[in-house]
Parts: structure tokens; C-alpha cells; sequence
């Protein structure tokens, strides 16, 4: 196996990167980069990674296309948890009890997500981090047109339970 590591021979300084932060309590297009899962003190975590598509920085006039955002939970799919809550926001839906998903396979999909810009303590670091995720508004229209199809299915189904019904009442009539 090939040692992917980089020599750490020459390293040039840069000067510091002055980090954009998004408007506070905003909601912003994003595109759902992925999820890993890292060790920490309290146990095992996960971070949601997202790339905004849309909206503009905290100082009104660069755009917010392109910045990077993320929000991170506990390792725990329990109703009711942030990582139930974030999932439910990627998918689109609340999963039932005993469900099995797979977050990757929403990866690359448009969300909608809110962040908060807060400094980190202890630091004069800015950073704005996701709070809420939800479906996005485009995606919402094409799942309305999914469950569209389910309720004349349903309806469908309905349609001709009534009319077996009423096939049934008229028998009864003509008693």
C-alpha cells in the first residue's frame, strides 16, 4: 500500500485567511457534502459538512456561494436527538423506530440549512455554524409531485372501495 503522507520538509507561511461568516439566524441553500463519524472525549460524533449555493456573508456584499459550513452531533439516532433531527432535515422525513438509513446516499443533495455565527470561547474566532437543517424548497415541490402520485394512489384505491360499497348499498336497495 502506497503512504499517502507529504513531506513536511517546506512549509511557505501564508499570510492569515480572513474567514467569512454568514448572516446569523439566516437560512441558506446548501449542498450536503457528507457525514463522518470522529472519536471524542464524550464518544463517538458526527459531522454533517455543507457548501451554501446561495445567499450572502455577514457583510451584506460577498457572496456566500462556495463557503463551507457544518454542524456536529452525538453518535446517538434516538428520536428526538440533534443527529435524529439533522437526518430527518437531509432526508426529508421522519424515519420510523428501527428504520435503517443511509445518509451517504443523500450526499450532493440541496437542503436548506440555518446557521448561527458565533466566537468560539476563549477566542477572538468567529465561526458561523449550522443550528437547523430542513428539505429545501425546490425538493419540497418534486416530494409534493411524489406524494401527489401516493395520494391518487390511495384515492384510487379509495375510489373503488367506495364504489364497491355503494355497489353493495344499491343490492341492499334493491332488497
Amino acid at each position: 500500500m502506497a503512504s499517502t503522507a507529504r513531506d513536511i520538509g517546506a512549509l511557505k507561511v501564508k499570510p492569515k485567511k480572513e474567514r467569512m461568516t454568514l448572516e446569523s439566524h439566516e437560512w441558506y441553500r446548501a449542498r450536503f457534502i457528507k457525514a463522518e463519524v470522529n472519536e471524542g472525549k464524550n464518544g463517538d460524533y458526527v459531522r454533517f459538512q455543507f457548501e451554501c449555493l446561495s445567499g450572502t456573508c455577514e457583510d451584506g456584499v460577498t457572496p456566500a456561494k462556495g463557503q463551507f459550513v457544518s454542524c456536529m452531533a452525538s453518535y446517538d439516532m434516538s428520536v428526538g436527538t440533534k443527529m435524529y433531527d439533522y437526518a430527518s432535515g437531509i432526508m426529508g422525513y421522519e424515519p420510523s423506530e428501527d428504520d435503517e438509513i443511509d445518509l451517504r446516499a443523500h450526499y450532493g443533495d440541496t437542503v436548506e440549512v440555518n446557521v448561527v455565527t458565533e466566537a468560539k470561547k476563549g477566542t477572538e474566532n468567529v465561526y458561523s455554524n449550522v443550528v437547523k437543517i430542513r428539505q429545501s424548497k425546490k425538493k419540497k415541490k418534486s416530494s409534493a409531485s411524489t406524494s401527489g402520485k401516493e395520494s391518487t394512489a390511495t384515492s384510487k384505491k379509495k375510489s373503488s372501495t367506495t364504489s364497491g360499497k355503494k355497489k353493495t348499498s344499491s343490492k341492499k336497495r334493491k332488497k
